[in-house]
């Protein structure tokens, strides 16, 4: 079975699947046959739609139907950025019991509620539909993408919601990681290694939020030398400015109050978006015009391109725009000189505006080299063929940029509060690092972001290390932790050892034997680790129990035999042995193995649903096709076929299943609507029945008729003493000849009867029984006339014997070559001259007898 290579970009309005095949990447289209699937999940009273299906029914039920919910995965209830939403949501959202935001909805006729990750989990089920379909084989593992700023919160949550949807997430890759992959890995003009990078900026902008990158390229590399984003600061701030403006202009000149209204403001913020789509490409003013918007009233209104920069400028988005480049270009330390090219993605990055103050930052027109859509969609296609062992791609290491500062708090052994940073803001990751510590207890570890205006929850998890004690003399014992930074983005204590120095007894002092390297003189010591297409970075970190490792490799040292005479003898030496410790995980915002378990089953259960609900509708319509169809043959191919009494006791049948569909049979289980079909096909069946047979049996009628005079004519054949036919008896041209003349009796008697039935009659004589007597006739007769005639008795030959030589031949006399004459010529053709045939017997033979005389 062939493997899937996957890529998901989930956005906010819009997602994609790419996938990767032998001719490269392709972003592959839906059932709608459209390459992007909007993220949108709605529910009703029997069945939840994904994707398009659930965009159209945004403004029809509104209440039910969730959108843009990839703001609020990994966040709390009471987040202020969560709070900003509420404003702009027409669903319901709930505070759920951890804290965490859910969905209330009506689903299958109760009320239901769904948090963040199982709604996520909707939306990949459905892209992992269209994945399937497209490659035609299960999909399981995939990459999907995440936004740069995203928390390790974030991140867990969307990972849980992978597993619900029964998916393996190889990578969470970074939106500008995937675009830098998917323009890097196709150049063929990168510079060497050795040589000056080729820096390029990328500017994502799309509906949501709005993300900045400085990627530095080399031959087969990318590193990111920085990134800088603004969460809330997308397209959807720009149509909303267009909102406000005309939600003010029609409350003053229509009296109407949108706001109050929520379909209403759905109706006018899809205006809003579409206007604004055509102002970018267009200077001149564009019309907005929609009818009975409320209170069965039309409005209409003007805007171009000048009034509209007007509103985002004193909206302040333009600055923040500016703000947010700018901080990019200064997190990377580069000038706009030293930028290679600026890349344009998103699609509002097509607004004029944005383009302008990139040219104004940067100092140069940007570029739209790639899809502005697609593009993060085939970079994480690109970066699941690159961890998938069924593609072989060219070798491109990635080293990726940590956005924020992560610390590790403790308690030291004195019981005071400390903490060290371990993942420094602009940190390149995966990369691991390692810990010491000496404890004589259990001691605890709380990870959090540096910064903590930088996050809404500063706090990542708090990780607890048991089974310590302290060593056999009293002292503490030495714990090496290992932190880590995965592939995802998220923070985890990997590893925790018990390090004890003991004794060994050694052989050969020669050889060579693991001990504890001396570390510097710091706690925290960075491993030489990094994961494919990472770099692993040297730090020493902050000083925590200064001296004590160089302590120990002194007293190693003291206790080495000094005298090189006593090298040959056994000595002992000091080495370090590990002990694995527990690590307990606590506080950490991930979903319980039962509770995902729960999710689990409760989105197999949804599926399951959706099968017995695209089964009964199917069933449904069937049904409404079939009414509609007979109908129609009842006045025209049908209409010689039925009578009149039973046209208008059909067409009854048929209005009446009409009625009935529309009416009580609306929402009827599945065996409803199947004895509903075959209740009308009972009749309906003999009236098609009808007018087949009138096609089919004279047909059938001819078939037959060219077999018996097939049949008779042989027997002709035979009386008439053909030779093929000879050696057939008198008996069995009997049984042929009664044959014919009983099935030629039927046919006729048959043809009659049904000659006295109308059209609109149940027919006596049916194709099927025609055939039936046509292979009867065939049965009967066929192994008769197709009898192999006799070969005749095989002579059998004289073996050959072998002839004495023979004297030359008198010649014949003139007028006396008779057969024997011919014969000896022909011998004397066939031997080589000189040469004579001789006969064992000492006689000559003549067609295979013994001569009457000696030829000598």
């Amino acid at each position: 079975m062939a493997i899937a290579v996957v890529g998901f970009d989930m956005g906010y309005l819009n997602s994609f699947v790419a996938v990767a095949r032998a001719g490269g990447i392709e972003t592959v289209a839906n059932e709608y046959s459209d390459r992007c699937t909007a993220s949108c999940v709605s529910f009703s009273d029997s069945i939840r739609f994904i994707g398009n299906s659930a965009k159209q029914r945004v403004l029809t039920n509104p209440r039910d139907t969730i959108h843009g919910f990839t703001r609020f995965l990994g966040k709390n209830f009471d987040d202020p950025s969560v709070q900003a939403e509420l404003p702009f949501t027409p669903y319901n959202l709930v505070k759920l019991e951890n804290g965490s935001v859910g969905f209330k909805v009506n689903y299958l006729n109760e009320e239901a509620t769904f948090s963040a990750e199982q709604v996520a989990a909707m939306l990949l089920t459905k892209l992992k539909t269209v994945a399937q379909s497209n490659l035609g084989t299960p999909v399981v593992d995939c990459v999907l993408n995440v936004p740069t700023y995203w928390t390790d919160r974030e991140r867990r949550a969307l990972l849980d919601a992978t597993h619900i949807a029964g998916l393996n997430c190889l990578k969470l890759i970074n939106d500008l990681t995937a675009i830098g992959l998917n323009y890097g890995i196709y150049k063929k003009d990168l510079p060497a290694v050795d040589k000056p990078s080729k820096n390029v900026a990328f500017v994502d902008m799309g509906h949501n939020h709005l993300q900045v990158a400085v990627i530095a390229f080399n031959e087969g590399q990318m590193r990111v030398l920085a990134t800088a984003s603004d969460p809330s600061l997308g397209g959807r701030d720009f149509d909303r400015a267009i909102f406000s403006h005309f939600a003010d202009d029609i409350k003053q000149r229509f009296k109407l109050d949108v706001r109050s209204n929520a379909k209403a403001t759905m109706r006018l913020l899809e205006e809003c978006s579409k206007v604004k789509k055509l102002m970018s490409a267009n200077s001149t003013d564009i019309p907005l015009n929609i009818e009975c918007l409320m209170q069965d009233r039309d409005v209409n209104g003007r805007i171009n391109r000048e009034t509209f920069n007007g509103l985002l400028d004193s909206a302040g988005l333009l600055v923040r725009v500016e703000q947010c480049l700018s901080r990019c270009l200064t997190l990377a330390k580069l000038q706009p000189k030293d930028i290679a090219s600026v890349e344009l993605v998103g699609g509002s990055t097509r607004v004029p505006a944005v383009k302008d103050l990139v040219t104004k930052v940067f100092g140069q027109s940007p570029m739209t080299t790639l899809n502005a859509d697609e593009a993060v969609a085939r970079g994480c296609a690109l970066m699941c063929a690159i961890l998938s062992p069924a593609f072989k791609v060219r070798e491109f290491s990635i080293s990726d940029w940590q956005p924020y500062s992560i610390s590790l708090s403790y308690r030291d052994a004195d019981g005071k509060d400390d903490s060290v940073e371990v993942f420094p803001e602009g940190y390149q990751f995966p990369m691991s690092r390692t810990l010491t510590f000496y404890r004589k207890a259990a001691f605890e570890l709380a990870a959090h972001y540096t910064n903590p205006q930088a996050v809404p929850t500063p706090l990542i998890g708090k990780f607890s290390v048991g089974n310590v004690q302290p060593s056999p003399s009293g002292e503490a014992a030495r714990i090496k932790v290992k932190v880590r930074l995965n592939s995802h983005g998220i923070f985890t204590v990997s590893q925790a050892k018990l390090a004890e120095t003991v004794e060994k007894v050694v052989d050969e002092p020669e050889e060579k034997m693991e001990t504890d390297a001396p570390a510097e003189s710091a706690e925290v010591v960075a491993e030489a680790e990094a994961a494919p297409g990472g770099t692993a970075a040297d730090s020493a970190g902050s000083p925590m129990e200064v001296g004590a490792d160089q302590a120990e490799r002194q007293q190693q040292q003291a206790a080495a035999p000094a005298d090189p005479k006593k090298s040959a003898e056994k000595k002992t030496k000091k080495v370090t042995r590990y002990t694995d410790l527990p690590i307990d995980a606590d506080c950490v915002k991930q979903l319980s193995k039962k509770l995902l378990t729960d999710f689990q089953e409760r989105e197999a259960n949804m599926v399951l649903q959706e099968t017995r609900e695209h089964e009964r509708c199917l069933a449904r319509n069937t049904v409404e096709e079939y009414v509609y169809e007979m109908r129609d043959k009842l006045s025209s191919v049908l209409e010689q076929f039925v009578s009149e009494a039973e046209r208008e006791s059909y067409s009854q049948l048929l209005t009446a299943t009409e009625d009935w569909i529309y009416g009580d049979g609306e929402n009827l289980a599945k065996q409803a609507y199947v004895d509903k079909l075959a209740e009308l096909r009972g009749p309906g069946e003999r009236f098609l029945r009808r007018a087949k047979e009138f096609e089919e049996r004279p047909r059938a009628a001819d078939a037959l008729g060219h077999a018996l005079q097939h049949a008779r004519k042989a027997v002709e054949a035979w009386r008439n003493g053909e030779e093929a036919l000879a050696h057939l008896t008198e008996e069995e041209m009997k049984r042929v000849s009664d044959s014919i003349d009983e099935k030629q009796q039927w046919l006729i008697t048959q043809q009659n009867e049904q000659n006295r039935l109308a059209a609109n009659q149940d027919p006596s004589l049916t194709s099927a029984d025609i055939r039936s007597q046509h292979s009867a006739l065939e049965s009967a007769v066929n192994p008769i006339l197709n009898k192999p005639k006799p070969q005749p008795p095989k002579v059998e030959e004289p073996p050959p014997q072998q002839q004495q030589p023979q004297a030359s031949p008198q010649p014949a006399a003139d007028g006396a070559a008779g057969p024997d004459a011919t014969a000896q010529d022909g011998d004397q053709n066939a031997a080589a001259p000189g040469s004579a045939k001789k006969s064992t017997s000492g006689g000559a033979k003549v067609n295979g007898k013994e001569a009457d005389m000696d030829l000598d």
